[in-house]
């Protein structure tokens, strides 16, 4: 790009910069102001980092291990190497995925989802039950419905998408599309061969020849059953004549193969309806048109790059990455190139689309060779067309270097493409928001690394990224813009995906974004975004060093078995007793971007008594629903609740009732009825203990909102105890 770029280390100064252009229509309101002093908050933060010794210019330290900092970014980086684009014309994409057009998903695609669903034909040729959950489903229901269902897919992918899209994608200030498609689109509906394996074939041979062997012993002769052209009973076997046993042994070997595909569903012809090349012609023309840029993406490929539903099946389980047709996708491939290797439009095609880590590396980087070869000898130009090849899952600094190795970087305008997003896996739910945007920070120091194109990203996040500072509109707006002031750091740019979506998910539609100030969009889209600024450094991890403490008198102890087992594990680490130690001991241990949105513990002890949520590692919160116990909700709520209560020792019963005085049961099983002076009892009993903080061997009773206790019954958790014993 010929953009002057700001790396991240650039001045913390700059984030309430960022945080107006958050709010662009709002810098005079409260949401505005808000942010801006959060900008001003990570400021002071980054002071008493400094003051702490740290460095407003290195690259941040993450509390999450999986938030490591790379290496230094080298002088001569990859992407300055060997992948800027030969043709200065063209811009870096800053652009939408179609999706939900030519290959189809339960996300984009709802609406014929919808109405397959709704469609009393469609309930009738379809099982009770069956879920459909992607276009493979999908196009098995569509043909059991039969003319009427191929209809309502030809009505989808003419209206899905139009003329007028493409204009008001240009009016948002994109320059890109990425247009996904099934290969079907191209080769339309095949088939998988039904080739066997060396060792079926073996044993398929085998098994006739012992069938042979078998004949010959109970033929009167002992010879084998043949036609011998000799004299009769000779049992000579002629050479014309040898054909008849080995055609036999050919057929039962393809006999063999073929119930062996058969139950492993190789052969089956796909549902897919296709080929439907105009749409594509369209999409070129329209981009044309509108002066768009246009990137090709083999979305889904023949067998599946992968056993997921976005490559248009999902078959998972026993899905193998030999089912991936290779030749059938260069072909597919070669076809597309031939077809628009003369429009200006097209400036890239992807090869593929998230193939499954399951692919080893070494095959993909073959694969990936192949296919450049075969779009360049097929037309499409270095010079104008950047090859695209996808790193899905995969250790972007290791599968370069393998690329590297195997000489691939002789090829020339190829990148990367990588999809990052935020909420899927537990891995992401976990973290808070100030960790997704340390992982933001560390994507901006990727991409100055290698050539990239972000292909697919999006604004929503994890069920523990919950600030609480600020709403949930200002917290996508920043995470918004966070994302894009790094991924301008990108040689080859962006795609958000997508274009359209459900109704009900603004964080996978770019309409519903632009239009709820959420993402940028015209003239605030085209103009030079900022760039992310430095955040403050984490400070180096400060363990508690306090001494051992004895446990607070009448607290009961933890038994032996347990004491030996932690004294196994080495010297515990237990908060001083100065709570002021302890709240600065916590404080060199927490990200400074913490506070900035969430409220710091006015205390950094817990207490008997107190109200507690229990966030589990997947970033949702435990909750009891009867007697249920789950994590489901990454928000808290009623049903989120648990005090803290004493456990009174072997033989004795804290009875619920005092201690969920103050809590108000919403389940059908409700809180237990005391029984007559009980409820002063534990009145008293809880004053008691009231107030204590809990300290290491300790043993506390949870008690829920429904005014019961959790316990074990088997190897299940549940909220079904009265008292705590």
């Amino acid at each position: 790009s010929s953009c002057s770029r700001s790396h991240l280390g650039g001045s913390i100064a700059e984030l309430p910069l960022l945080a107006q252009t958050c709010f662009p229509s709002r810098k005079c309101c409260g949401s505005g102001r808000a942010v801006v002093e959060l900008g001003q908050s990570v400021m002071q933060a980054q002071d008493v980092s400094e003051s702490a010794g740290g460095h407003s210019n290195a690259i941040c330290r993450s509390p999450c291990p999986r938030l490591s900092c790379k290496s230094p970014v080298p002088e001569r980086s990859l992407a300055a190497e060997s992948l800027k684009r030969d043709n200065a014309d063209h811009r870096p994409w800053r652009g939408v995925s179609l999706g939900g057009w030519l290959l189809l998903e339960p996300g984009p695609s709802w609406p014929l989802f919808r109405r397959l669903a709704q469609d009393p034909l469609a309930e009738a040729a379809g099982a009770p039950g069956e879920a459909l959950r992607c276009e493979w489903d999908l196009m098995r229901r569509l043909r059991q419905i039969g003319p009427a269902g191929l209809e309502a897919l030809t009505e989808h992918r003419e209206t899905f998408i139009t003329r007028d899209d493409f204009r008001r994608i240009r009016d948002a200030g994109l320059n890109a599309v990425r247009v996904p498609f099934g290969y079907w689109i191209i080769l339309g509906s095949t088939r998988a061969p039904c080739r066997t394996t060396q060792a079926i074939r073996k044993a398929a041979r085998k098994a006739v020849h012992q069938a042979a062997r078998k004949s010959a012993r109970s033929a009167p002769s002992g010879k084998l059953p043949s036609r011998a052209s000799g004299s009769a009973g000779s049992g000579r076997i002629q050479s014309g004549c040898s054909r008849k046993p080995q055609q036999r042994t050919c057929r039962a070997v393809r006999k063999v193969g073929k119930t062996r595909c058969q139950r492993l569903g190789l052969g089956e012809k796909d549902p897919y309806a296709g080929p439907a090349l105009q749409y594509l012609d369209r999409a070129v023309a329209w981009a044309e048109e509108f002066g768009l840029q246009v990137l090709l993406d083999l979305h889904g490929a023949p067998g599946g790059e992968s056993g997921e539903a976005p490559c248009g099946r999902r078959q998972r389980p026993g899905w193998d990455w030999r089912q991936w047709r290779f030749e059938e996708s260069l072909r597919a491939l070669r076809i597309v190139a031939r077809r628009y290797r003369a429009s200006p439009a097209v400036t890239g095609i992807a090869v593929c689309n998230e193939p499954s880590p399951e692919v080893p590396s070494e095959v993909l980087c073959r694969f990936y060779d192949r296919s450049v070869r075969a779009v360049r000898r097929a037309g499409l130009r270095a010079s104008t067309v950047t090859v695209v090849l996808p790193v899905f899952q995969r250790s972007l600094p290791a599968f370069a270097s393998m690329w590297e190795a195997m000489g691939r970087k002789a090829h020339e305008n190829v990148c990367f493409e990588v999809h990052w997003y935020h909420c899927f896996e537990n891995e992401w739910h976990g973290r808070t928001f100030a960790q997704q945007l340390r992982a933001v920070q560390e994507h901006a120091e990727e991409l100055r690394r290698y050539p990239i194109v972000v292909g697919e990203w999006s604004l929503a996040l994890g069920c523990g990224s919950k600030p609480i500072k600020i709403s949930k509109d200002e917290t996508l707006t920043l995470f918004a813009n966070a994302q894009l002031a790094a991924y301008r750091e990108a040689s080859h740019g962006w795609f958000f995906w997508s274009w359209s979506d459900h109704p009900d998910s603004v964080e996978w539609d770019f309409q519903q974004a632009s239009q709820k100030s959420l993402l940028p969009s015209g003239d605030a889209l085209r103009n030079e975004l900022p760039a992310l600024p430095a955040l403050p450094p984490v400070l180096p991890s400060s363990p508690w060093t306090g001494p051992l403490g004895d446990a607070t008198p009448g607290t009961p102890l933890a038994s032996p078995a347990v004491r030996k087992r932690r004294a196994s594990c080495g010297p515990a680490r237990t908060p001083p007793r100065d709570s002021a130690a302890a709240a600065a001991a916590a404080a060199a241990r927490e990200d400074p971007l913490e506070a900035v949105f969430d409220e710091p513990a006015s205390d950094v002890r817990v207490h008997l008594g107190d109200t507690v949520y229990l966030r589990a590692f997947h970033g949702r919160y435990i909750d009891v629903e009867g007697s249920r116990v789950r994590a489901r909700y990454g928000d808290r709520g009623q049903w989120q609740q648990f005090l803290l209560c004493p456990y009174m020792g072997p033989g004795s019963a804290m009875p619920s009732a005092g201690f969920a005085a103050s809590s108000s049961s919403s389940s059908s099983s409700g809180p237990v009825s005391p029984a007559p002076g009980a409820e002063e009892q534990s009145a008293a009993t809880r004053a008691s203990f009231e107030g204590r903080a809990i300290r290491d061997g300790d043993v506390i009773c949870l008690l829920g909102h429904t005014g019961r206790f959790l316990g074990m019954t088997g190897r299940q958790v549940t909220a079904d105890y009265a008292t705590a014993t």
